[in-house]
């Protein structure tokens, strides 16, 4: 919904809440501390929506940086989060963000950081659910897809440290509904600066997977199985990529319209690795 909508209800609590937060979600990355009026209205938009935990949530933020001490009502919202499912505007970013720029010390049995993280049946029911849909022979269930997209997103969004391997899950689940939101998830994750070789080689093979299977570029999806293959990490990913080359190898030159630049590519790739390009799967 776009502020300008928002405005459109200025009598409605609610779209006042969604204008204020859109409101100081935006000016919160680019200022130190938030002025007078746009602290005011934060303060009088969670007193006309008292439930409203993401407008606490930034009410408290706003106040942080404005030098209030807020340490005990971060640890009590942190409670409050903490019994709801969380959604886009579920309050734990603003909360996370209060925790870890203001550095607040919690003397109690957990931080805000932990009360918020501790959701210790979302994982495991998302586990659960994404064996069952990503089994053979699985049945498409709609509401079943998206609920497990929105288990995984509630675990990606309660993880102070987010792991790469959730969001590639997302993306193979949402591939059985939407295959354009899935690739989108897969070229934004690609896009990132900050992976690791290992991370790095985890993806591209997930991805190079995600071609052949979902989009159907067996081409491409070489490509990126000879890009995991050749960063020099040994585990599982490596070891899968280099067999599907040697099985492309094979298929290619036994077809008497074979790629045979591919082939050559893919054999001389072998050879600098120092792996014998055998026709044989490992």
């Amino acid at each position: 919904m776009s502020p300008r909508a928002i405005r459109m209800q200025p009598d409605t609590v609610e779209w006042q809440s969604s204008y204020t937060i859109l409101s100081a979600e935006f000016f919160s990355d680019r200022l130190k501390q938030l002025n007078a009026d746009r602290l005011e209205t934060l303060r009088s938009a969670n007193e006309q929506d008292p439930d409203n935990l993401c407008l606490a949530a930034l009410y408290l933020e706003a106040r942080a940086r404005n030098g209030e001490n807020v340490q005990d009502e971060a640890r009590e919202l942190a409670g409050k989060l903490k019994e709801k499912p969380a959604n886009s505007y579920s309050g734990i970013s603003p909360l996370l963000n209060l925790n870890r720029k203001f550095k607040l010390e919690d003397d109690a049995d957990e931080s805000p950081d932990e009360a918020l993280t501790q959701t210790p049946q979302q994982r495991s029911d998302a586990e659960s659910l994404t064996k069952k849909i990503l089994s053979k022979g699985y049945e498409l269930d709609n509401n079943e897809i998206n609920r497990a997209i929105r288990l995984w997103d509630e675990v990606i969004q309660n993880d102070p440290q987010p792991k790469l391997e959730d969001k590639i899950t997302v993306a193979s689940i949402q591939a059985k509904l939407d295959k354009e939101k899935a690739e989108q998830i897969y070229k934004e994750l690609l896009e990132q600066k900050d992976l690791d070789p290992a991370e790095k080689q985890m993806l591209y093979n997930f991805y190079a997977k995600h071609l052949f299977f979902i989009k159907y570029n067996s081409r491409e999806s070489t490509e990126y199985h000879m890009r995991a293959a050749e960063i020099q990490e040994e585990s599982k990913y490596r070891h899968a990529s280099i067999t599907e080359l040697k099985k492309t190898l094979t298929k290619e030159t036994s077809r008497r319209n074979g790629d045979a630049d591919l082939c050559k590519r893919i054999k001389e790739l072998l050879a600098r690795l120092g792996i014998q390009p055998e026709t044989q799967n490992q």
